[in-house]
């Protein structure tokens, strides 16, 4: 898989992405649609005065993201926000849906093309119908669209934007009667169309990430996320936790060769309502399921003021658990671990436990355990993670400190119930 990666990446490279691998914070998770200047601002502040100084950071900037709802603030905050980012030595991000109509207005005229096109003008048709999922999808290759994109876009940059999340990009690929573009016969020649026009118009400079997006064509965004809704439930119950998580990483690891990083969602520390699935163990786990696979975005509110004060339970989660000096480094390296053994997974729907990396110097193991009351014990030989069986090894695990300790039958492991190990073996 890594080789078919490989070869797509060949014929046609990943969108260019000149820094390195974004940490940050993003709004929906918690926040969601009550996300608000005042506390957006507070949660920013929080970041920089408590996390940044302590690892949590990369190139010295942290990407601060406004998800769907940003528009609760007016223009003026919006800009205000962007400029406070950057005092803060912070990116500020943005959210949109390039190829959704969400309210359905097919008389309303599109943004950006001085009244010269009604919504019902760019919609998709099958059998006549509009085409929906989720929302209205609109046609990558109607010029409408294209006006609609270049009005957002320049709009965002002006305001001082330079990291966008792009969702449910998968209606630029659905099939139709036809498209504006006669040349155009399938939805993904359209989509193609579509994202090649909007990444030019983001530039390098701008950080695409794509979310509930198709595979392929690969080469539009800087990340895709590979889990939806992740946020940070230790259990094996599918959508929403990180066992969901884990199962995208287990067979999509490879995916990091089509896109510069791959997107493991929102980091949610602290739900309450499901305490038994968020202790401290659980909260490690989800931490390094992102670790593991690329991008590194929390998601919890942290703010003290505005509309929906958060808790300060979880502002003492990330300040204990997100600086871990050593955790953050291999978010750094901007690569996705990949499976040990790749067939251990009991279900389609499950994940597998034990996930490797390799650097020049180390040798990066992550072992999970889902189980609620036993710990996960064994001894893994040496010679699936690339070692000779005698060889003495040295090395410690992140979390704990521990040393490493093994014998002749492998490295031998002792995660807690609901918890994780990542341990770092000198080569």
């Amino acid at each position: 898989m890594e080789e078919f990666g490989e070869m797509n990446a060949t014929i046609t490279p990943p969108r260019q992405w000149n820094s390195g691998t974004p940490f940050g914070w993003n709004s929906w998770a918690a926040m969601a649609t009550k996300v608000n200047y005042q506390g957006a601002v507070d949660v920013a502040d929080f970041i920089k005065q408590e996390l940044q100084p302590n690892s949590f950071e990369n190139d010295n900037t942290v990407y601060i993201g406004l998800d769907s709802f940003w528009d609760n603030f007016n223009e003026e905050q919006l800009i205000a926000f962007a400029r406070h980012c950057k005092e803060n030595g912070q990116k500020a991000g943005i959210y949109w849906c390039p190829f959704s109509d969400w309210f359905g207005n097919a008389d309303g005229f599109v943004e950006g093309t001085d009244q010269q096109w009604k919504y019902k003008d760019i919609y998709l048709y099958a059998n006549g119908k509009p085409r929906k999922i989720e929302s209205l999808a609109v046609d990558p290759t109607h010029p409408g669209t294209k006006l609609r994109m270049k009005h957002y876009i320049e709009k965002f940059k002006r305001w001082g934007y330079t990291y966008i999340k792009l969702d449910f990009i998968n209606n630029g690929t659905l099939e139709a009667d036809s498209f504006y573009n006669p040349d155009v016969t399938t939805g993904t020649q359209a989509y193609n169309e579509g994202m090649k026009y909007l990444s030019e118009l983001c530039g390098n400079d701008m950080f695409m990430a794509l979310s509930i997006a198709p595979v392929f064509p690969a080469q539009y965004g800087n990340s895709r996320r590979i889990s939806c809704d992740t946020w940070g439930a230790m259990s094996e119950q599918g959508w929403g936790t990180t066992n969901y998580m884990l199962n995208s990483l287990s067979f999509g690891w490879w995916l990091d060769r089509v896109y510069t990083f791959n997107d493991a969602d929102h980091i949610l520390l602290y739900k309450p309502e499901e305490a038994e699935n968020y202790k401290e163990g659980a909260n490690r786990a989800r931490i390094t399921s992102a670790v593991i696979t690329g991008i590194y975005m929390l998601g919890d509110n942290f703010s003290s003021k505005g509309l929906i004060p958060g808790n300060e339970e979880a502002r003492r989660k990330a300040e204990s658990l997100v600086t871990n000096k050593e955790i953050n480094e291999i978010v750094r390296l901007g690569k996705s671990f990949y499976p040990v053994e790749g067939y251990m997974a009991q279900s389609p729907e499950k994940a597998e436990s034990m996930y490797m990396m390799q650097t020049d110097n180390y040798t990066y193991i992550a072992i999970f355990n889902f189980d609620i009351t036993t710990a996960k014990e064994g001894c893994l030989d040496m010679r699936r993670i690339g070692y000779s069986p005698n060889k003495h090894i040295e090395g410690k695990e992140l979390w704990t400190s521990a040393p490493v300790i093994s014998n002749h039958k492998g490295l031998q492991y002792s995660v807690p119930p609901q918890d994780v190990r990542v341990y770092q073996i000198k080569k």
